[in-house]
């Protein structure tokens, strides 16, 4: 490439100067078109790139669905031996309303089906 008419040589940062992401991607997208790739190539990496972008979103989403699983199971653990150790002891210490509160929570469906279904959608 030879340099502008006007005799200036214009400095170009390095790809990997850059502190963070975002700088980093918009130097690689100037060198990009700096290299005079055709259009339907830059189209193809910004596919590419997008399709990076959101196969990352979806793995958070996957990871906090999964510590949101492990969260709702021990608490459901927690409230289980809660129940079970109001049961067998002689001095029940829950109040009623509160007994009633934990069972149907511990004897809901709608827990278990919407676990059964995340871990169906995995499996299957």
């Amino acid at each position: 490439m030879s340099p502008p008419a006007d005799g200036k040589v214009i400095d170009v940062p390095d790809i990997g100067a850059g502190e963070n992401e975002s700088d980093d991607l918009a130097q690689k997208e100037a060198l990009s078109l700096s290299r005079g790739l055709p259009e339907r190539d830059l189209k193809k990496e910004a596919e590419e790139a997008d399709h990076d972008r959101g196969e990352r979103f979806k793995g958070h989403l996957d990871n906090i669905a999964i510590v949101l699983m492990y969260v709702i199971a021990a608490a459901l653990i927690i409230a289980g031996v809660v129940w079970f150790w109001h049961i067998i002891t002689p001095c029940h210490f829950l109040p009623p309303e509160q007994l009633s509160v934990l069972q149907n929570m511990l004897t809901g469906g709608v827990l278990v089906s919407g676990g059964a279904a995340y871990v169906k959608k995995r499996l299957g």
